[in-house]
C-alpha cells in the first residue's frame, strides 16, 4: 500500500510541480526576449538551472548560448558561471570528459575573479565531477576547499551540497560512519531539495552495509519529502526508487523489486540520465541472476554499453564483476577469467591515477590557503588611523586561520592517506587471492578442455574404428578370393609351361612373348593383392585404437603401418625419407593410441607442405628412451602459434578442415605413456616434432618399473 501511495501521490504532485515549473520556464522565455547583455545571460543561466534535471538537451542549448554571450562581454565572473553550468549539463547527461573540461575552466576563471562564492561553487562542482568519475582522493581535495570557504562566508545552501558530496565520497571509500557524520550535518543546514539528496545518500550507506530496514526508511523519507515540494526532482526520486528496488532484491521480494526498478528506469529515461540508466540496468541484472540468467545477461549488456560510452569507471567495475559471476553460473570459465582480468586491470589503473592526482592537488591546496588569507584581509576594513593596531590583529588572525586551515587539511590528508593505505593493502590482498583463483580457474578450464577434447576424439575414433573394421572385413573377403585364385592360376600356368617344354610344342618367338606377358600380369595381380592385404592389416590396427591392453611393441612397425594409411595424402608430391634405428628397443604401450599420435603428427607435416617437399622420419635410442623425430620442409610456424599448438581446439586450418584436437589428444596420450612430445619450428623453413617414449629393454629398465607403469596406465 505504501508503494501505491508513493506512486499515485507522486504522480499528482509531479504533475502540479511540472505545471508550476513550466509556468516559471515560460516566464523566463518571455523575459529572455526582452533583455540584453548581462541581464540576458543571467536569464539564460536561470533557464539552464530550471531545465537541466529533466530536459538536459534543452538546457545544453541555453548553456552554450550563455557561454558565447559571456565571451562576447569578456566578463570573467559570467564566463566562470557559464562554463560551470555547461559542465553541469554534461554531468547530468553523463558526458564526464566534457563535464570536467568545462568545470575546471570555470574554476580557473573563478580564481582569476577572486570571488570566494564563485571559487567555492566551482571547487564543489569539480569535486562532484571527480566523484562521478571515481577519482575519490581528487574529489575530496576539491570538496574540502569548497567546504572551508563556504563555512567562512556562511553559505548554508552551498554547504549542504558540499557536505553531501563529501559523504558520498566516504561512502564510496567504505567509511560509512564518517560518511553519515557529514550527511547528518548536511541535514541541519539543508532545505527540502538537499534533504532529499541527504536522505538518499544516508540510505545508500545503510544499503552498502545490508541494513535493509534503515535503508528502506531513508529512501521512503526522500520520496515523502519530494511529494510535499513544488518542484520536480525526478533524478533524486529515481535514485530513491532504484535504492528501494535494491532493498527488496536484498530481501528476496522480487515482485516489489521489479516494480521499483521499472519506475526508476522510466524516470531516468525521461530526463536522459544515462548514468542512472546504466546503474539501474546493472541492479536489474543482479535481480535476474537467480531468476533467468539470459535476461540477466540482456540487462547487463545494456548497462555495460552505456558505461563504455560514458567512461564511467565505477559502472564498468560493477559490470566486469557481474559478467564474471554470470559466466561462472553458465560454467563459461574462460569468459569468467577474462572479465576478472578486466576488473583487475581497471582497478589497478584507477589506483595509479588516484595516487598521481593526489600529488597534483597539493598545488590547489596552497591556492586555497592563499584565498583564506585574502578573505581575512578583505573583511578587516583597515583604516589609516587604526592601521597599526588592526595590522597586528590581521597578522594574528592570518596566522591562526592559516594554522587552522593547514591543520584541517593535514587531518583530512592524514585520514585519507591512512584510508588509501588500508584500501591499497586490501586491494593487494584481494588481487593476490584473485590471481590464485584465476590460476585455479585456468587450470580447471584447461583440464576441462582437454577432457572434453579427449571425449570427443575417443567417441570419434571409436566410431571410426567400427567403420574401418567393417570396411576391412568386407574388403578382406573378395581379396581372399583373388589371392586364392591367383595362386591357382600360377600353379596351372606352371603346369602348362612344363607341358609345352616337355612335348616340344611350338616355341616360336611370338608364343614366348605372350607367355612372358601372362606371367608378368600374374605377378602384378599378386603385387596388388599383397598391397591390399597391407592396407587391410593397417585398417584393422587402426580400428583397435580404443583397446586398453598394453603391449610390448615395435615402434618402427607402427611408423610403417601409419605411412601405409597416409599414402593417399603423400602421393608423388612429398618424398618420405626414413632413418629408422636398427635393433631399436621395443616400448610398452597401447599400439593403437601411439599409432594415432604418429598419424596426427605426420598428417600435420604433410598439410604444412603446400606444394612439393620432404619429410624425414627418424628413430633412435637416447638415454633409455626411444626418440622419434618428424622433420618437414613446410611453411613453419610463428612463435604465437607455436605457444598454443597443443591447446585443445586450437587450429590454424580453415573452418571445416580441422577440429584443433589432434595434437592436444596426442599430447595427452604421450603424457599418459610417461613420455614427452615437443616441437621446434622456424617460420618459412619448417617444423620438427620430437616424441620420446620409455624403452622396454631389460638391459636398461627393470620389470618392476614397467609393472608400475602398467598400473598407472591401466
Amino acid at each position: 500500500m505504501k508503494r501505491i501511495a508513493c506512486t499515485l501521490v507522486g504522480i499528482v504532485l509531479s504533475l502540479s510541480a511540472l505545471m508550476g515549473q513550466q509556468n516559471q520556464i515560460d516566464s523566463l522565455h518571455q523575459l529572455l526576449a526582452k533583455t540584453k547583455g548581462e541581464d540576458r545571460i543571467k536569464v539564460l543561466h536561470a533557464l539552464v538551472i530550471n531545465l537541466w534535471l529533466n530536459f538536459p538537451d534543452s538546457a545544453k542549448v541555453y548553456a552554450q548560448d550563455a557561454l558565447r554571450s559571456s565571451n562576447e562581454l569578456k566578463d570573467i565572473k559570467l564566463l566562470s558561471i557559464s562554463n560551470r553550468l555547461l559542465g553541469g549539463v554534461y554531468a547530468y547527461t553523463s558526458n564526464y570528459d566534457s563535464c570536467k573540461f568545462y568545470l575546471e575552466k570555470g574554476l580557473h576563471l573563478a580564481f582569476e575573479s577572486r570571488d570566494s562564492t564563485l571559487i567555492a561553487s566551482a571547487a564543489n562542482n569539480v569535486g562532484y565531477c571527480n566523484l562521478l568519475m571515481g577519482n575519490y582522493p581528487e574529489a575530496l581535495e576539491y570538496l574540502f576547499i569548497a567546504y572551508n570557504i563556504r563555512q567562512k562566508i556562511h553559505q548554508l545552501y552551498g554547504r549542504g551540497h558540499t557536505l553531501n558530496n563529501i559523504g558520498l565520497v566516504y561512502t564510496k571509500l567504505g567509511d560509512f560512519n564518517t560518511a553519515r557524520e557529514y550527511l547528518n550535518e548536511a541535514l541541519k543546514v539543508a532545505d527540502d531539495n538537499i534533504r532529499i539528496y541527504s536522505y538518499n545518500n544516508l540510505a545508500a550507506t545503510y544499503l552498502a552495509e545490508k541494513n535493509f530496514s534503515e535503508a528502506e526508511k531513508f529512501y521512503l523519507k526522500a520520496v515523502e519529502v519530494n511529494m510535499t515540494m513544488l518542484t520536480d526532482n525526478r533524478q533524486w526520486v529515481a535514485t530513491a526508487f532504484d535504492g528501494l528496488g535494491q532493498v527488496y532484491n536484498g530481501r528476496h521480494m522480487d515482485t516489489k523489486a521489479k516494480a521499483y526498478f521499472n519506475d526508476a528506469l522510466a524516470l531516468s529515461k525521461s530526463i536522459h540520465n544515462k548514468k542512472g540508466e546504466s546503474e539501474i540496468y546493472y541492479h536489474i541484472s543482479q535481480l535476474y541472476a537467480s531468476i533467468n540468467i539470459d535476461t540477466a545477461f540482456y540487462y547487463l549488456r545494456e548497462s555495460h554499453h552505456m558505461a563504455v560510452i560514458l567512461n564511467a569507471k565505477d559502472n564498468l567495475l560493477d559490470n566486469y564483476s557481474q559478467f564474471r559471476v554470470l559466466f561462472q553460473l553458465k560454467h563459461r570459465l574462460d569468459s569468467a577469467v577474462y572479465y576478472q582480468s578486466k576488473y583487475d586491470e581497471l582497478k589497478h589503473q584507477q589506483y595509479i591515477d588516484n595516487t598521481r592526482r593526489s600529488a597534483e592537488s597539493v598545488v590547489l591546496k596552497m591556492k586555497g590557503d592563499e584565498l583564506q588569507k585574502e578573505l581575512v584581509i578583505k573583511n578587516a576594513q583597515i583604516s589609516e588611523k587604526e592601521g597599526k593596531v588592526k595590522l597586528f590583529w590581521i597578522v594574528a588572525i592570518l596566522s591562526l586561520t592559516s594554522l587552522g586551515v593547514s591543520f584541517r587539511f593535514f587531518r583530512v590528508q592524514k585520514k585519507l592517506g591512512h584510508q588509501l593505505t588500508m584500501r591499497h593493502e586490501e586491494i593487494s590482498r584481494q588481487q593476490l587471492e584473485i590471481e590464485i583463483k584465476n590460476q585455479q580457474l585456468e587450470q580447471n578450464l584447461n583440464e576441462l578442455k582437454r577432457a572434453q577434447g579427449q571425449l570427443v576424439q575417443t567417441k570419434k575414433m571409436a566410431s571410426l574404428g567400427v567403420l574401418t573394421a567393417g570396411i576391412a572385413h568386407e574388403i578382406n573377403n573378395p581379396v581372399n578370393f583373388i589371392t586364392v585364385g591367383v595362386a591357382a592360376l600360377e600353379k596351372r600356368l606352371h603346369q602348362f609351361d612344363n607341358y609345352i617344354n616337355g612335348n616340344g610344342v611350338n616355341s616360336s618367338e611370338g608364343f614366348l612373348s605372350e607367355q612372358e606377358k601372362i606371367n608378368q600380369l600374374v605377378k602384378d595381380i599378386r603385387t596388388g593383392t599383397s598391397r591390399t592385404e597391407e592396407i587391410i592389416s593397417s585398417l584393422r590396427t587402426f580400428s583397435r585404437l580404443d583397446e586398453g591392453e598394453l603391449i610390448i611393441t615395435d615402434v618402427n612397425a607402427l611408423i610403417e603401418s601409419t605411412l601405409v594409411i597416409l599414402n593417399s595424402k603423400i602421393q608423388d608430391r612429398i618424398t618420405i625419407a626414413k632413418l629408422l634405428g636398427n635393433d631399436l628397443p621395443q616400448v610398452l604401450c597401447r599400439p593403437g593410441q601411439i599409432k594415432q599420435v604418429f598419424l596426427h603428427v605426420i598428417a600435420n607435416a604433410i598439410d604444412a607442405i603446400e606444394d612439393k617437399g620432404r619429410i624425414l622420419i627418424s628413430s633412435k635410442l637416447i638415454e633409455n628412451k626411444v626418440e622419434i623425430r618428424v622433420l618437414d620442409s613446410g611453411k613453419g610456424m610463428p612463435s604465437e602459434v607455436l605457444e598454443k599448438i597443443f591447446e585443445p581446439f586450437f587450429t590454424t586450418k580453415a573452418i571445416g578442415d580441422g577440429t584443433g584436437l589432434g595434437l592436444s589428444i596426442s599430447y595427452g596420450i604421450i603424457k599418459q605413456h610417461h613420455g614427452n612430445i615437443s616441437v621446434t619450428s622456424e617460420f618459412g623453413v619448417g617444423s620438427e616434432f620430437i616424441i620420446q617414449l620409455p624403452a622396454y629393454d631389460n638391459a636398461h629398465s627393470s620389470r618392476e618399473e614397467f609393472n608400475g607403469m602398467l598400473k598407472t596406465l591401466g
